[in-house]
């Protein structure tokens, strides 16, 4: 009896292990598939905008702000995505289809943060970099600037 029930829970425990692959996997594809049929602005290929996991340029761009070198230990948990918005359509994107798969949002900008608090999460979130939106006008008549949040 003992054998038999140690075999059912490792069965479980095995289809459980499974599913949970299964329903990543699936999450990661249902948020992809929603930021692509709700982007508005296709000035840029969805590839760029859009960094997973297992693509290439996706650890350059995570380490490329990282200030405090501890948080690149690869036992953090990394995000889903990264978001590298080229308009401000694809931060409204990124919010919504998050929201709809119950992901966090960490936003990163500039490059300040020590605390390592935009890219460290122990649930599953998306990371939008702000890298991208960096520009900076200066009105001298009106005696103004504006200068977009990824700015350094």
């Amino acid at each position: 009896m003992a054998t038999s029930s140690s075999v059912i829970v490792s069965l479980l425990l095995t289809l459980l292990a499974s599913f949970s692959c299964v329903t990543s996997d699936s999450l990661d594809d249902n948020f992809l598939q929603c930021f692509s049929s709700n982007l508005l602005n296709y000035s840029k290929p969805i590839s760029e905008v859009v960094l997973a996991k297992n693509t290439s340029p996706y650890s350059s761009v995570f380490q490329s702000s990282v200030r405090n070198l501890r948080f690149l230990n690869t036992s953090n948990t990394k995000p889903g995505f990264i978001i590298t918005p080229f308009h401000e359509s694809h931060i409204q994107t990124a919010i919504v289809c998050a929201k709809t798969y119950d992901m966090q949002i960490r936003i990163r900008s500039g490059g300040h943060e020590y605390e390592g608090l935009s890219f460290v999460s122990e649930e599953k979130f998306v990371l939008i970099d702000l890298a991208h939106l960096r520009s900076v006008s200066v009105d001298i008549e009106k005696k103004s600037a504006w200068v977009e949040s990824g700015a350094i």
